[in-house]
């Protein structure tokens, strides 16, 4: 219970965020210090550590342990990248998932691979209390060029990262998990769920109908 609860407050703050209440900036403009922000949050769990840069303002951070990242008001896209290698560019939005990366039919593959990499980077190894990305781990992951959509990806990432994968069915389920604890459709279908979504949908959707 302790966890639904924290999840669904990280995501009403992550709305508030994006709908321009709450958050940090990392642009150095010395602007309007109460201008709207422009952000949200990055789940599996929510992920410490991940870079991202926001465009068109070139606003740049680090996502924190909240998984929260902030743009400028006006920016409408933002690449994340786990040390200096890109994961991909997506539209800025309250939640990005490992799924915002990847459009259309087809591609749950590259969906679960990515969120097979972010739960083995953790590193307390229990993505259940938040993922923190390794830097050892990262360091690793920075020198080989595996695409998502390969289809060797987990022996090939477990060379490179010198430590097996999260298997596909504990990555699928944490991740499921996590949605559904937040109020959010699940990505994969027939993976089990262990918790119930009725109180947090209800916090999620009415936080966002006052964007």
């Amino acid at each position: 219970m302790t966890k639904i609860l924290s999840l669904s407050a990280i995501a009403v703050t992550a709305i508030l965020v994006g709908c321009g209440g709450g958050g940090s900036s990392s642009t150095g403009g010395g602007g309007n210090p109460a201008a709207a922000k422009n952000g949200g949050i990055f789940v599996d769990s929510p992920v410490k550590g991940l870079s991202y840069v926001c465009q068109a303002s070139g606003t740049s951070g680090k996502t924190d342990a909240a998984g929260r990242y902030d743009c400028a008001a006006g920016d409408t896209t933002v690449t994340f990248a786990i040390g200096t290698r890109n994961i991909g560019t997506t539209m800025i939005a309250p939640v990005i998932t490992p799924r915002s990366f990847f459009n259309g039919t087809g591609r749950d593959d590259e969906i679960l691979n990515l969120a097979q990499l972010l739960q083995t980077m953790d590193k307390d190894g229990n993505p259940d209390n938040g993922i923190e990305l390794d830097d050892a781990v990262v360091v690793n992951w920075q020198s080989n060029h595996t695409g998502f959509d390969n289809a060797a990806f987990d022996s090939l990432v477990s060379n490179e990262l010198g430590k097996t994968l999260v298997s596909e069915s504990t990555a699928k389920n944490h991740l499921n998990n996590t949605l559904s604890s937040m109020g959010l459709d699940s990505i994969f279908s027939g993976s089990s769920s262990s918790v119930s979504s009725s109180s947090s949908s209800s916090s999620v959707s009415s936080s966002r109908s006052h964007c």
